[in-house]
């Protein structure tokens, strides 16, 4: 009974992955059916069916046991780069898959979504029924299986086995699922990995956005500090001022010329110190006004591999500093910094000129570029004539490191 190894051949498709074996006797499946319409089944025939059942389990056993090389295949890497998103949030995405479903629900509710002849079989009114939602089984099981595994570098991998899924369920028996719910089921895989892609974007420009802030709270609590310094030192130069000047007055020729001196050196201090408290009110209201810095880590990232950004930190060695933290295993070398009035302009501009240099050209958050540095001086000296610049990149944990031998750097077991 062939129909009865399909039905099994078929319930073995719910599971995440389709094996379409055993399916040889396929082409006598219409006949049969034709045949099992006007004939009655006798003891001996139900005695046969139940043995080609028992083989149909045992068949079934044999090609889940062949699941696990096909699951260890090696993937095929594809970019999908040519993939068009239509909507910019994920939110969209997920109203829109919201509402594929409902379109789905609407072709199943209109009998849209499964067409063929009505079946039946030793006189069970309810087997084609039966049938139908084994067939759905099967399909629904094959588009679960297609959404949860695409990813960016399967895409089309994965889209392409789903069409032969459907093409292997429509093959095994007369009813075929439509291209109408079929249209449907690609949109909402398709939607689904679009907005996953979003969702891994948006998380990845909000920890940016949280590290700007922490960058950003940095740098208020540096011009903050330095502006109480600057009070401080203002006062107590104030204060040194007056009792000079006091002492000044009282003094005698021979004291005088002492005292002069010693005022003149506290005046300057003072004028050090408001001219610091100044700049710091100043920093502190012109948000723009920065450095742009050009680094190197030829450990982390080899030759020819520049980090151009910005930073408002007073001290913009500190921010460079930071970045050649525990997240990578040498420490960046200066090679230019750069202040300038509009720093995010001048960072944006420079970013826009190495454009086709990006390490990273697809997250352009990553200010990495693979050039040289005579190319990075000579777009610098557009907007900055003066910028000076560092050719050699010392890296000298680096360097000192390539001093020691094999031997040495090789991991030593007790």
């Amino acid at each position: 009974m062939e129909l009865l190894t399909v039905i099994v051949f078929l319930c073995g498709l719910v599971f995440p992955f389709l094996y379409v074996g055993s399916w040889r006797k396929n082409k006598k499946l219409n006949k049969f059916i034709q045949g099992q319409r006007e004939k009655t089944i006798s003891a001996r025939e139900l005695s046969e069916d139940r043995d080609r059942l028992n083989q149909g389990w045992a068949e079934l056993d044999a090609a889940q046991s062949r699941l696990a090389p096909l699951e260890a295949e090696e993937e095929i890497i594809i970019a999908v780069g040519n993939v068009q998103f239509e909507f910019d949030d994920s939110d969209k995405y997920k109203e829109a898959i919201s509402s594929l479903k409902e379109e789905q629900k609407a072709v199943v509710r209109s009998k849209f979504h499964i067409e063929g002849p009505t079946l039946s079989y030793n006189g069970d009114k309810k087997f084609h029924t039966k049938l139908v939602k084994l067939v759905l089984l099967a399909y629904n099981a094959a588009a679960d299986d297609a959404r949860h595994s695409v990813k960016w570098n399967n895409y089309e991998r994965v889209m392409s086995r789903f069409d032969k899924q459907r093409e292997t369920i429509n093959s095994l028996t007369p009813l075929q699922i439509t291209k109408a719910i079929h249209e449907l089921k690609v949109r909402e895989i398709i939607f689904t990995y679009h907005r996953e892609e979003l969702r891994q974007k948006e998380k990845e420009e909000r920890k940016e956005l949280q590290a700007q802030m922490r960058e950003e709270a940095k740098v208020e609590r540096e011009i903050e500090q330095a502006r109480k310094q600057a009070e401080r030192d203002a006062k107590i130069a104030a204060k040194a001022v007056a009792d000079a000047e006091a002492r000044l007055l009282t003094a005698t020729e021979h004291e005088r010329a002492g005292y002069e001196a010693q005022l003149q050196l506290l005046q300057q201090q003072l004028q050090d110190a408001n001219s610091a408290n100044t700049r710091a009110l100043s920093m502190a209201q012109q948000t723009r006004r920065g450095h742009v810095y050009v680094i190197s880590n030829i450990g982390s990232f080899g030759e020819h591999v520049y980090k151009v950004g910005m930073t408002r930190r007073l001290i913009p060695e500190e921010r460079v500093k930071d970045l050649g933290d525990a997240s990578v295993p040498f420490p960046f070398d200066i090679h230019a910094m750069i202040e300038a009035d509009d720093a995010p302009a001048l960072e944006a501009e420079l970013h826009r000129l190495l454009g086709t240099t990006r390490v990273n050209r697809i997250n352009t958050r990553k200010e990495f570029f693979n050039v040289t540095l005579a190319d990075i001086k000579n777009i610098v000296r557009q907007f900055s004539p003066d910028a000076e610049f560092i050719d050699y990149a010392e890296a000298r944990e680096y360097r000192e490191t390539l001093g020691f031998s094999k031997s040495d750097a090789s991991p030593q077991y007790a």
